[in-house]
Protein backbone atom coordinates (compact mmCIF):
# COMPACT_ATOMS: atom_id res chain seq x y z
CA UNK A 1 0.00 0.00 0.00
CA UNK A 2 1.29 3.43 -0.89
CA UNK A 3 2.26 5.80 1.88
CA UNK A 4 1.06 9.39 1.96
CA UNK A 5 4.42 10.55 0.61
CA UNK A 6 4.35 7.91 -2.13
CA UNK A 7 0.85 8.93 -3.19
CA UNK A 8 1.91 12.56 -3.21
CA UNK A 9 4.89 11.69 -5.41
CA UNK A 10 2.65 9.91 -7.90
CA UNK A 11 0.32 12.89 -8.03
CA UNK A 12 3.28 15.18 -8.54
CA UNK A 13 4.48 13.06 -11.48
CA UNK A 14 0.96 13.14 -12.87
CA UNK A 15 0.95 16.92 -12.62
CA UNK A 16 4.30 17.13 -14.41
CA UNK A 17 2.92 14.98 -17.21
CA UNK A 18 -0.19 17.13 -17.49
CA UNK A 19 2.00 20.26 -17.47
CA UNK A 20 4.06 18.89 -20.36
CA UNK A 21 0.89 18.09 -22.32
CA UNK A 22 -0.40 21.59 -21.55
CA UNK A 23 2.76 23.18 -22.97
CA UNK A 24 2.48 21.06 -26.10
CA UNK A 25 -1.19 21.93 -26.54
CA UNK A 26 -0.59 25.65 -26.06
CA UNK A 27 2.30 25.60 -28.52
CA UNK A 28 0.09 23.84 -31.08
CA UNK A 29 -2.66 26.42 -30.58
CA UNK A 30 -0.13 29.20 -31.06
CA UNK A 31 1.08 27.58 -34.27
CA UNK A 32 -2.49 27.37 -35.53
CA UNK A 33 -3.20 30.98 -34.56
CA UNK A 34 -5.84 30.01 -32.00
CA UNK A 35 -4.05 31.46 -28.98
CA UNK A 36 -5.23 34.89 -27.71
CA UNK A 37 -2.65 37.59 -27.13
CA UNK A 38 -2.74 37.41 -23.33
CA UNK A 39 -2.25 33.63 -23.43
CA UNK A 40 0.69 34.03 -25.80
CA UNK A 41 2.32 36.34 -23.28
CA UNK A 42 1.60 33.84 -20.50
CA UNK A 43 3.10 31.02 -22.55
CA UNK A 44 6.23 33.07 -23.26
CA UNK A 45 6.81 33.99 -19.63
CA UNK A 46 6.08 30.43 -18.48
CA UNK A 47 8.72 28.99 -20.78
CA UNK A 48 11.15 31.73 -19.76
CA UNK A 49 10.56 31.13 -16.03
CA UNK A 50 11.04 27.38 -16.27
CA UNK A 51 14.19 27.82 -18.37
CA UNK A 52 15.49 30.41 -15.91
CA UNK A 53 15.06 27.93 -13.05
CA UNK A 54 17.03 25.31 -14.98
CA UNK A 55 19.83 27.77 -15.79
CA UNK A 56 20.13 29.05 -12.21
CA UNK A 57 20.30 25.54 -10.78
CA UNK A 58 22.85 24.54 -13.39
CA UNK A 59 25.08 27.56 -12.83
CA UNK A 60 24.94 27.29 -9.03
CA UNK A 61 25.13 23.47 -9.09
CA UNK A 62 21.97 23.24 -6.98
CA UNK A 63 18.64 21.48 -7.21
CA UNK A 64 16.44 23.91 -5.28
CA UNK A 65 12.76 23.79 -6.18
CA UNK A 66 12.28 27.44 -5.24
CA UNK A 67 13.89 28.54 -8.50
CA UNK A 68 11.00 26.87 -10.35
CA UNK A 69 8.21 28.43 -8.30
CA UNK A 70 7.47 31.33 -10.71
CA UNK A 71 7.30 28.94 -13.65
CA UNK A 72 5.21 26.47 -11.64
CA UNK A 73 2.63 29.10 -10.74
CA UNK A 74 2.39 30.20 -14.37
CA UNK A 75 2.09 26.56 -15.43
CA UNK A 76 -0.90 26.12 -13.13
CA UNK A 77 -2.66 29.17 -14.56
CA UNK A 78 -1.85 28.10 -18.10
CA UNK A 79 -3.05 24.57 -17.35
CA UNK A 80 -6.45 25.82 -16.21
CA UNK A 81 -6.76 28.11 -19.25
CA UNK A 82 -5.86 25.25 -21.55
CA UNK A 83 -8.27 22.89 -19.82
CA UNK A 84 -11.04 25.44 -20.03
CA UNK A 85 -10.99 25.39 -23.82
CA UNK A 86 -10.49 21.64 -24.21
CA UNK A 87 -13.35 19.43 -25.31
CA UNK A 88 -13.84 16.37 -23.12
CA UNK A 89 -16.69 13.89 -23.30
CA UNK A 90 -16.02 12.33 -19.88
CA UNK A 91 -17.12 14.68 -17.10
CA UNK A 92 -15.15 12.77 -14.47
CA UNK A 93 -11.95 13.05 -16.51
CA UNK A 94 -12.49 16.76 -16.93
CA UNK A 95 -12.48 17.15 -13.17
CA UNK A 96 -9.28 15.16 -12.81
CA UNK A 97 -6.87 18.04 -13.33
CA UNK A 98 -8.16 20.44 -10.64
CA UNK A 99 -8.70 17.51 -8.26
CA UNK A 100 -5.13 16.30 -8.80
CA UNK A 101 -3.84 19.82 -8.29
CA UNK A 102 -5.75 20.20 -5.02
CA UNK A 103 -4.58 16.75 -3.94
CA UNK A 104 -0.92 17.58 -4.43
CA UNK A 105 -1.11 20.75 -2.37
CA UNK A 106 -3.25 19.12 0.34
CA UNK A 107 -0.96 16.11 0.71
CA UNK A 108 2.21 18.19 0.68
CA UNK A 109 0.75 20.39 3.42
CA UNK A 110 -0.13 17.30 5.45
CA UNK A 111 3.37 15.88 4.99
CA UNK A 112 4.94 19.16 6.08
CA UNK A 113 2.82 19.33 9.24
CA UNK A 114 3.43 15.68 10.07
CA UNK A 115 7.11 15.35 9.22
CA UNK A 116 8.33 18.86 9.74
CA UNK A 117 12.00 19.03 10.54
CA UNK A 118 12.45 20.24 14.09
CA UNK A 119 15.76 21.74 15.08
CA UNK A 120 16.73 23.40 18.31
CA UNK A 121 17.44 27.12 17.87
CA UNK A 122 21.08 28.11 17.86
CA UNK A 123 21.91 29.85 21.15
CA UNK A 124 22.86 33.19 19.67
CA UNK A 125 21.52 34.86 22.80
CA UNK A 126 24.26 33.15 24.80
CA UNK A 127 26.91 34.36 22.36
CA UNK A 128 25.48 37.89 22.34
CA UNK A 129 25.41 38.05 26.13
CA UNK A 130 29.00 36.82 26.40
CA UNK A 131 30.23 39.36 23.88
CA UNK A 132 28.45 42.27 25.53
CA UNK A 133 29.56 41.21 29.00
CA UNK A 134 33.16 41.18 27.81
CA UNK A 135 32.96 44.50 25.97
CA UNK A 136 32.79 43.30 22.36
CA UNK A 137 30.36 45.25 20.21
CA UNK A 138 31.82 44.71 16.74
CA UNK A 139 33.08 41.70 14.88
CA UNK A 140 32.72 39.29 11.97
CA UNK A 141 30.52 36.29 11.22
CA UNK A 142 29.32 34.45 8.13
CA UNK A 143 25.96 35.19 6.56
CA UNK A 144 23.69 32.82 8.48
CA UNK A 145 25.26 33.73 11.83
CA UNK A 146 25.59 37.48 11.48
CA UNK A 147 21.92 38.45 11.34
CA UNK A 148 20.81 36.22 14.27
CA UNK A 149 23.67 37.53 16.39
CA UNK A 150 22.69 41.13 15.63
CA UNK A 151 19.06 40.36 16.42
CA UNK A 152 19.94 38.52 19.63
CA UNK A 153 21.82 41.60 20.85
CA UNK A 154 18.98 43.97 19.86
CA UNK A 155 21.37 45.74 17.54
CA UNK A 156 23.97 46.40 20.24
CA UNK A 157 26.53 44.34 18.31
CA UNK A 158 27.64 45.40 14.84
CA UNK A 159 28.41 42.27 12.85
CA UNK A 160 30.29 42.64 9.58
CA UNK A 161 28.83 39.92 7.39
CA UNK A 162 31.03 37.54 5.43
CA UNK A 163 29.69 35.25 2.66
CA UNK A 164 27.99 32.00 3.52
CA UNK A 165 30.66 29.38 4.23
CA UNK A 166 28.58 26.62 2.66
CA UNK A 167 29.07 27.97 -0.86
CA UNK A 168 32.50 29.56 -0.79
CA UNK A 169 35.55 30.10 1.37
CA UNK A 170 35.79 33.88 1.09
CA UNK A 171 35.25 34.11 4.85
CA UNK A 172 38.74 32.63 5.33
CA UNK A 173 40.09 35.83 3.76
CA UNK A 174 37.71 38.11 5.70
CA UNK A 175 36.03 39.20 2.47
CA UNK A 176 32.70 40.88 3.11
CA UNK A 177 29.33 40.01 1.68
CA UNK A 178 28.51 42.77 -0.79
CA UNK A 179 24.76 42.15 -0.57
CA UNK A 180 22.22 42.32 2.26
CA UNK A 181 24.56 44.44 4.33
CA UNK A 182 24.70 48.13 5.09
CA UNK A 183 27.15 49.97 2.87
CA UNK A 184 28.39 51.78 5.96
CA UNK A 185 29.63 48.48 7.37
CA UNK A 186 31.52 47.67 4.19
CA UNK A 187 33.05 51.15 4.09
CA UNK A 188 34.07 50.98 7.75
CA UNK A 189 36.05 47.79 7.21
CA UNK A 190 37.57 48.69 3.86
CA UNK A 191 38.59 52.16 5.07
CA UNK A 192 39.98 50.74 8.33
CA UNK A 193 37.59 52.89 10.35
CA UNK A 194 36.76 50.12 12.83
CA UNK A 195 38.27 51.04 16.19
CA UNK A 196 38.75 48.94 19.30
CA UNK A 197 38.73 45.18 19.85
CA UNK A 198 36.95 42.93 17.36
CA UNK A 199 35.78 39.32 17.40
CA UNK A 200 35.11 36.58 14.89
CA UNK A 201 32.41 33.94 15.40
CA UNK A 202 33.09 30.65 13.61
CA UNK A 203 31.13 27.41 13.70
CA UNK A 204 32.67 23.95 13.88
CA UNK A 205 31.93 23.37 10.19
CA UNK A 206 33.74 26.59 9.27
CA UNK A 207 36.73 25.80 11.47
CA UNK A 208 37.05 22.41 9.79
CA UNK A 209 37.88 24.23 6.53
CA UNK A 210 41.10 25.59 7.96
CA UNK A 211 40.79 29.28 8.85
CA UNK A 212 44.23 30.98 9.06
CA UNK A 213 43.27 33.58 11.65
CA UNK A 214 41.43 31.12 13.92
CA UNK A 215 44.38 30.29 16.14
CA UNK A 216 44.12 28.90 19.66
CA UNK A 217 46.06 31.86 21.01
CA UNK A 218 43.13 34.09 20.07
CA UNK A 219 40.35 31.73 21.19
CA UNK A 220 38.22 33.53 23.76
CA UNK A 221 35.29 31.22 24.31
CA UNK A 222 33.66 28.03 23.07
CA UNK A 223 29.88 28.26 22.87
CA UNK A 224 27.11 26.23 21.31
CA UNK A 225 26.77 28.83 18.56
CA UNK A 226 30.48 28.49 17.72
CA UNK A 227 33.93 29.58 18.79
CA UNK A 228 34.61 33.22 19.49
CA UNK A 229 38.04 34.58 18.62
CA UNK A 230 39.06 38.01 19.84
CA UNK A 231 41.68 40.42 18.53
CA UNK A 232 43.14 43.66 19.78
CA UNK A 233 41.76 45.57 16.80
CA UNK A 234 41.02 45.23 13.10
CA UNK A 235 44.62 45.97 12.15
CA UNK A 236 45.83 43.06 14.28
CA UNK A 237 43.30 40.73 12.69
CA UNK A 238 44.28 41.78 9.17
CA UNK A 239 47.97 41.47 10.00
CA UNK A 240 47.38 37.94 11.24
CA UNK A 241 45.54 37.17 8.03
CA UNK A 242 48.57 38.27 6.02
CA UNK A 243 51.05 36.46 8.28
CA UNK A 244 49.46 33.61 10.24
CA UNK A 245 52.84 32.75 11.74
CA UNK A 246 53.23 36.23 13.17
CA UNK A 247 50.74 35.77 16.01
CA UNK A 248 51.59 35.38 19.67
CA UNK A 249 53.36 32.19 20.61
CA UNK A 250 51.88 29.77 23.10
Amino acid sequence: MLSVRGLSSLLALLMMGISALTLIEMLLRRREGKLPAHQRVLLLFTLFSVALGVVINALTENYFARYYLPGLLMLIVMMLLCWQGTQCRMRALRRLVPLALCGVFALESAIFLRQEQRTSPAPYEEAANWLLDNGYTQGFATFWNAAPLTEASDGAITVYTMPDSYWQDDFKRLELNRFLQEKANIAAVENREVQGPVFVLLTAEELAQGVPYAQDAYLACRLSAGNIYRYEDLAALLALLQDPEGGPKE
